[in-house]
């Protein structure tokens, strides 16, 4: 298990033979194997996301800060209008989709943004994923957003009700969202979902993200539990990950990718 630095590492992204993972403190790490890290600092802000597309890495951050890189190594630092702190960011269709709060960020080269106000002002778009042609944006507030521009979204209800929804991930056909204490739901296109009747993690302990990886779904959280599913709706017991050495990974897991 590779250990660098000290501060929390939010998101992680794969292209042009490298691995980016990004942090708290202006943190980016670069990597070619996923053992071997070299972090460098940009800027001060928090790195929520970053995504790989059309030949770059985009990073995406607090008070609206982005980042850009074609190598992983050498960025160019930005920042956006309005500044909010853009908490995801997808890639599709030749566009880069950033979300906060209230807001979708529309840029084709991940320097100049265009601001998309959402019907609901008052919630974060926490996770946003692009699938058979669809973006679809999830919320704090239990809603979803979906758009096949980037630009002209439609607001629908999802099964969450107006409970946070933490992160979804599209693949096998269908986009699988994840929510608080562990709740689950599946769509095809964003707006008729299919829910677990029960939850995939007891309330002690949160799910964070959700990926695809390696022909299933992976949702992984607090204190180093993951748990998987081939459909979205049937899912293992959840475990906690072990180290090379066997032991128990208590830490929270914030981000996941296929090994390349």
């Amino acid at each position: 298990m590779a250990v660098v630095g000290t501060n929390d590492w939010q998101a992680i992204a794969y292209g042009n033979g490298k691995y980016v993972a990004v942090g708290a403190s202006g943190y980016i790490a670069t990597s070619t194997d996923g053992k071997n890290w070299t972090a460098r600092i940009i800027g001060t802000n928090l790195w929520w996301d970053v995504i790989y597309g059309n030949g770059k890495f985009v990073a995406v951050g607090l008070r609206g800060s982005t980042a850009i890189s074609t190598d992983g190594t050498n960025w160019t630092l930005s920042t956006r209008t309005p500044a909010y702190g853009m908490r995801s960011v997808a890639f599709g269709n030749g566009k880069f989709i950033a979300g906060d709060v209230g807001n979708i960020g529309v840029s084709t080269d991940g320097t100049t943004w265009t601001a998309i106000a959402l019907q609901d002002s008052t919630h974060v778009v926490n996770k946003i994923a692009f699938g058979n042609g669809i973006f679809v944006a999830v919320t704090s507030g239990g809603k979803c957003y979906t758009s096949t521009n980037g630009t002209s979204w439609a607001r629908y209800s999802t099964a969450f009700g107006g409970t946070n929804i933490s992160s979804i991930a599209y693949g096998n056909g269908k986009f699988v969202a994840i929510g608080y204490y562990g709740n689950v739901s599946t769509t095809i296109d964003g707006t008729t979902w299919t829910t677990r009747s029960d939850n995939i993690a007891p309330n002690a302990y949160y799910m964070n993200q959700i990926a695809y990886v390696h022909d299933r779904f992976v949702a992984f959280g607090n204190n180093g539990y993951i748990a998987t599913s081939i459909d979205g709706l049937t899912w293992t017991e959840p475990y906690r990950v072990t180290n090379e050495s066997g032991s128990t990974v208590k830490t929270d897991i914030f981000a996941m990718i296929k090994v390349q």
